[in-house]
């Protein structure tokens, strides 16, 4: 918009960065060999990007809460 003449916006910046800034999850996992169930905080950039960083190897994910 600023190429054609139009001024941006005032807050579009810290807007972009609000919205880009990663958020804390708590994700809950149970080991596949002793059944023991963990807890763990990741911070992710959206729910999406959460469930990718919540893949582990030898354990099974049980739920994801966004943590505030």
């Amino acid at each position: 918009m600023s190429d054609a003449g139009i001024p941006e916006s005032p807050g579009r910046d810290e807007l972009l960065n609000e919205i880009n800034k990663p958020k804390p999850y708590r994700v809950t996992y149970r080991s596949k060999k002793t059944g023991l169930v963990e807890t763990q905080r990741i911070m992710a950039k959206d729910f999406q990007e959460a469930l990718k960083l919540a893949t582990r190897v030898g354990f099974t994910f049980l739920s994801i809460l966004e943590d505030r």
